[in-house]
């Protein structure tokens, strides 16, 4: 390993790289999601995490969206997820931002690059 005098990385450095991540996201879908807790829906612009849904193992398009503690806050509809599914499967690094919220959550997913 070389050496380059350079500090090690701090928080700002881990949030500016999350800035230049979400930046330079594709969108890729818009889509609703079902909320899980109708009292505990995400607020516009929140960003949220997807993750296979461990609880439906063998559904091939089942998709949870995490908020950014970990837990689980809703779910994308089977139908258009089966692209995002083989993705998450793959490594690939997506995410969704919340576009409006009420029963049901409009999302706009994005893939972007790794980090």
């Amino acid at each position: 390993m070389i050496a380059t005098g350079e500090p090690l990385q701090t928080a700002g450095v881990v949030a500016d790289r999350a800035l230049r991540t979400r930046s330079a996201a594709v969108k890729v879908l818009d889509c609703e999601a079902r909320p899980l807790d109708p009292d505990a829906i995400p607020a516009e612009g929140a960003r949220l995490s997807l993750v296979r849904d461990p609880r439906r193992p063998f559904v091939s398009g089942a998709v949870l969206l995490l908020d950014e503690a970990g837990g689980a806050v809703a779910e994308l509809p089977a139908l258009p997820v089966r692209m995002l599914a083989a993705l998450l499967d793959n490594g690939c690094h997506v995410f969704a931002l919340v576009a409006g919220s009420g029963p049901r959550l409009r999302v706009s997913i994005h893939l972007a690059p790794p980090v």
